[in-house]
């Protein structure tokens, strides 16, 4: 069937049916979408479009990630090619495609990894990616690996280096790769040789903010986005060969470096709770704002990612501070950037440990002059909403709650997220076999202890946290007497993006800690 025909096709059964969808095996959706029968295909044609040929005839899904990357020279296409894999979690394993002839060959295949990130050398002889290995026992790592294409031979890099780094491209001569990691908070530019190994920061070491976005021109400039908690991204340059400060090529969102500092102080602290490490926030206040201030504890998701020194459009401190709020962000137990022990603090079942953390930043937090100790508030989102609804187990710390995308069960939620088969490499179990241990880490083990007011939001479209997460602890609050509210977005999914949407979120968020911050 011709791809017009296709569309037609698939318009028709839009319009009149039938909406039936048969399954065998899971994963059935992902993140906001139902996983359907239009599978992407990798299709050669000539420069007008006609002399179509489909280069993966085979292919019912596995390229729905759409990692691939075609050679310099044309000829070739290395690409991921997701399959099941151990633990009912799917792999993706490195293939490559001859464009000439549409022979497919694999070039690694590893149970329990997935191949992501793929680049070629300018000259087409190395081929890099970066490959995500998995397992029960400790919490996916990511690691670079390069491929001599003329001699087949194919190693790891930087086995040492104690990061989880993200590839953006080669150096000119191949002689490196190009990375940046979530690094103390940060996400500098580094430089992989390609030889040793060995990682140098091309970034300087005063240089803050987060890098993204990167390729590197034919005289080793590497260009990429820029943006700090403070400022938007910009347009940026540095020089491959050394640590350096970036340059900021104009300024085309017409917010300079200084309006940041005009508008907000930003300050690291450091805490640490009984038995637990030492862990580091970034605190936001407002310049303009005169006496001591509310402190509004917002607990990020994943829970493997980081606040960082990065602009953040959806879920931005500053709109916070802009209303009289000093904003604790803080970087717990779980998170990314301080190395693979402390982020797998939370794996295998232990994800309440990270909220003795985030109360220690709160006690550091609420005695810093200026900050009203009395009146703290907390919200978070996803697994930020785990932790806010497990310290509602808690009453008395906080004058009201926010959550978002919130999990409440755990044992509801690996039947209805699309991420089941990881929940039970998360918690170190199963929640078919393991029913008491999970029960046990859920916030509803909790829920006699409900007094304190909380606002739940909610993507109807969210397939990842489900609807039914939210609307459970909502029915929770409302059985105990709890004073609350329920905000559902039906067009929305784990993330709310919708600019009017946007708007809704801040005004009912705000108008909630108004109303309990005083």
């Amino acid at each position: 069937m011709e791809h017009t025909e296709q569309r037609a096709a698939a318009k028709k059964r839009g319009e009149r049916g039938p909406s039936a969808r048969r399954f065998t095996a899971t994963p059935v959706r992902v993140w906001d979408h139902w996983l359907g029968d239009g599978f992407v295909h990798l299709v050669a044609c000539d420069e007008r479009g006609g002399a179509r040929r489909d280069l993966t005839p085979d292919a019912a899904g596995e390229l729905r990630d759409g990692n691939w990357r075609l050679s310099p020279a044309g000829d070739l296409i290395a690409l991921s090619w997701i399959e099941p894999g151990p633990q009912r979690i799917e792999d993706a394993s490195l293939q490559r495609i001859d464009v000439g002839t549409g022979d497919r060959g694999c070039l690694q295949r590893v149970p329990s990894t997935a191949a992501s990130a793929i680049r070629w050398s300018a000259d087409g002889d190395q081929l890099a990616w970066v490959r995500v290995d998995r397992g029960p026992a400790a919490l996916a790592r990511k690691t670079l690996w390069l491929r001599d294409n003329r001699t087949g031979e194919t190693r790891r890099l930087a086995s040492d280096w104690d990061r989880q780094p993200d590839l953006h491209d080669f150096a000119p001569d191949g002689s490196a790769l190009v990375v940046t990691a979530p690094d103390g908070g940060a996400a500098p530019v580094f430089a992989v040789h390609a030889l040793t190994g060995k990682v140098k920061r091309v970034t300087s070491a005063e240089s803050e903010g987060t890098h993204a976005g990167l390729s590197v021109l034919a005289d080793g400039t590497v260009v990429g986005l820029r943006s700090r908690l403070t400022h938007p991204p910009e347009a940026f340059e540095v020089a491959l060969s050394g640590e350096s400060e970036p340059q900021l090529l104009g300024a085309l969102s017409g917010w300079s470096p200084a309006h940041g500092a005009e508008v907000v102080t930003v300050e690291r602290i450091g805490s640490r709770a009984p038995g637990g490490p030492r862990c580091s926030s970034l605190l936001v206040r407002p310049t303009d704002v005169e006496g001591d201030l509310p402190l509004l504890l917002w607990i990020h998701g994943g829970p493997h990612s980081q606040w960082g020194d990065t602009w953040h459009w959806r879920w931005n401190p500053l709109l916070m501070a802009s209303r009289g709020y000093a904003v604790l962000l803080p970087n717990p137990r779980g998170s990314l950037g301080e190395g693979h022990a402390f982020a797998n603090q939370v794996w295998a079942g232990r994800w309440p440990a990270a909220a003795a953390d985030v109360l220690a930043a709160v006690d550091v937090a609420a005695g810093l002059q200026d900050i009203d100790g009395e009146r703290v508030a907390a919200m978070g989102g996803s697994y930020g909403g785990y932790l806010c609804n497990w310290l509602m187990g808690d009453p008395g710390r906080f004058r009201c709650f926010i959550s978002h995308a919130g999990i409440w069960d755990l044992r509801t939620l690996h039947g209805g997220s699309d991420f089941g088969p990881w929940f039970d490499q998360a918690m170190g179990g199963h929640a078919y076999t393991d029913d008491d241990a999970i029960a046990a880490v859920s916030p509803r083990s909790r829920q006699a202890a409900l007094q304190t007011p909380t606002l739940v939001i909610h993507g109807e479209k969210d397939y990842r946290c489900p609807i039914h997460e939210g609307l459970s602890l909502f029915e929770a609050l409302q059985h105990h007497e709890v004073p609350s509210e329920l905000l559902v977005f039906p067009d929305e999914g784990h993330w709310i993006v919708k600019p009017e949407n946007i708007r809704v979120w801040h005004d009912a968020v705000w108008a909630w800690l108004a109303r309990w911050m005083g």
